[in-house]
């Protein structure tokens, strides 16, 4: 199955971010509001915008779709039923969102139209909103606008003198019209449990999701959310000197860039793909590759951000290994270790190819064997692509498979190091207990399609073949290259006495430049 984009609309910024505990001792004890008006989620309008926070450990406001956003701010307009907001105050006076928080960040982009490309967005993302983000956040305010109708046109209704009529009526239902509140009453540690427990029962979080949540201030939870935001969006690592902000920030951009730059375009027509495709569980991959790579990683906190700074020097190095124009990177093209033949990326074959190139950074022996027969090797990954899908489907998924698709990588290896053809690999594997069953009964994926008509998994598939078959070659090792990992290599090496004119150049893996032939 193809891995679907996320397409909801990120309302993250609407409401800051602050850390529960950022709180003095001194008990509060004002009354309490007991509902919101539309008025107070204007910017600049009241004191309620100026307090609200939410945990800094909550999970993305982004969950919702388009439609949902447009559903909600309707059925409030419309005077419908909505649930109420459940809220924190804290020692020092701050208003925290216990749940409600889509809910409450819908109304504010409507009143303040900010869909995750407004002010709000801009101030949070230093001025640069992600393209995808921009695109989604327009589409919403197009749908927004046209069904319901900009919250200013409602504001100025009430004064001007010739209104809408339809508009003028619904303006002033609007004005009486109030988001209810509840409070919690107690401590940080009281208002902590409410909100795990509270958001449990409403929509269970992932696992994954649930242990970023309850680690956030350890290293790899870390590194996780700062490479995800490219360094950008709310500083999980704010308390830490400025020096290791800087450090932080400036790795997880180039991680980011490493791992999911270009984005990408379907049906695919261009081999130029990132390493890993942006899905609905965007955060997920991203923290598994960080405790893959960090494998026996402390969990405590992280006090001043050395360890998140080591933390993401590792993830770093392992993915500039994995295909960069570093010295030394292997160039491994995310088409062949990363994507089916139909261009749908599957997180197994990532962390299987993560494993591999460990495994052949980790020992000498193994990378000797990888360069030799890498030629023969991609051709035998690709013409058979079917057995990963089946093996990911068999065994395992997830960090789980990791293992196990890297050792098939080294079985196929040691059988094409011995000679055999392709035809005498897959009849060796069927011998072998360990591959029997995933290499037997391989199901063509034609025969699930019914339809005259070519989808756009069909025709990547078409394009893939032909650009994989006519792709450039290492002139060293034969293996595809991939266009963010590309060298030029000296035929006549410079200390030869070799030219830097193009009769003299070839093209080359990295590492190939670098490690094989010098």
């Amino acid at each position: 199955m193809p891995v679907k984009k996320k397409t909801t609309v990120n309302l993250d910024a609407l409401i800051t971010r602050e850390d529960f505990e950022a709180s003095d001792e001194t008990m509060n004890t004002a009354s309490k509001i007991s509902t919101l008006s539309v008025n107070d989620l204007k910017e600049g309008s009241g004191l309620f915008l100026a307090s609200v926070r939410k945990p800094d450990f909550q999970r993305e406001t982004a969950d919702w779709g388009i439609d949902k956003v447009v559903r909600f701010i309707t059925s409030f307009v419309n005077g419908e039923f909505i649930p109420a907001v459940i809220l924190w105050r804290s020692q020092a006076g701050l208003i925290f969102v216990i749940d409600g928080s889509h809910r409450l960040s819908s109304l504010i982009a409507w009143v303040n139209d900010d869909y995750g490309d407004g002010q709000f967005s801009l101030d949070v993302f230093d001025g640069d909103v992600p393209e995808e983000q921009r695109i989604i956040a327009k589409k919403a305010r197009e749908r927004i606008n046209s069904q319901i109708g900009p919250y200013l046109d409602y504001y100025k209704a009430l004064t001007a003198k010739h209104p809408d009529p339809e508009i003028i009526v619904k303006a002033r239902n609007l004005a009486s019209r109030a988001l209810q509140i509840q409070w919690i009453d107690g401590d940080v540690k009281t208002a902590e449990r409410s909100f795990f427990n509270i958001n449990q029962q409403a929509a269970p979080i992932d696992p994954t999701e649930l242990k970023l949540l309850q680690k956030r201030k350890t290293p790899n939870c870390i590194a996780a959310r700062s490479i995800v935001k490219a360094g950008k969006g709310h500083k999980y690592w704010h308390n830490f000197s400025k020096e290791n902000q800087e450090a932080i920030e400036s790795i997880s951009e180039t991680i980011h860039d490493l791992l999911f730059e270009p984005g990408i375009v379907r049906p695919i027509k261009t081999l130029d793909l990132p390493i890993c495709d942006k899905s609905n569980n965007f955060l997920t991959l991203v923290y598994d590759y960080i405790r893959f790579i960090n494998v026996g990683d402390s969990e405590k906190n992280d006090e001043d951000g050395t360890k998140t700074i080591e933390c993401l020097k590792k993830a770093e190095r392992i993915a500039r290994l994995f295909s960069s124009t570093s010295p030394g990177s292997y160039g491994l093209h995310p088409i062949l270790y990363c994507y089916s033949n139909r261009g749908n990326f599957r997180p197994s074959s990532f962390y299987g190819a993560i494993e591999f190139v460990k495994t052949i950074t980790d020992k000498p022996p193994k990378l000797k064997l990888f360069i030799k027969n890498r030629k023969a090797f991609e051709t035998f990954i690709f013409e058979n692509d079917a057995i990963i899908k089946k093996m990911i489907d068999t065994i395992r998924r997830g960090l789980q498979s990791a293992k196990h698709i890297s050792e098939y990588y080294f079985t196929v290896l040691e059988l094409l190091d011995q000679g055999m053809s392709n035809v005498d690999v897959i009849n060796a594997l069927v011998k072998n207990d360990k591959y029997k069953k995933v290499v037997t009964n391989i199901p063509n994926s034609d025969l699930e399609i019914t339809s005259p008509v070519f989808s756009s998994s069909s025709k990547s598939e078409v394009f893939i073949r032909e650009a994989v078959k006519n792709a450039p070659k290492c002139s060293i090792c034969g293996g595809i290259l991939h266009n963010r990992s590309i060298t030029v290599d000296h035929i006549l090496r410079k200390r030869e006495g070799g030219l830097g004119i193009a009769d003299n150049g070839q093209l080359a893996h990295p590492y190939c430049n670098t490690g094989v032939k010098n």
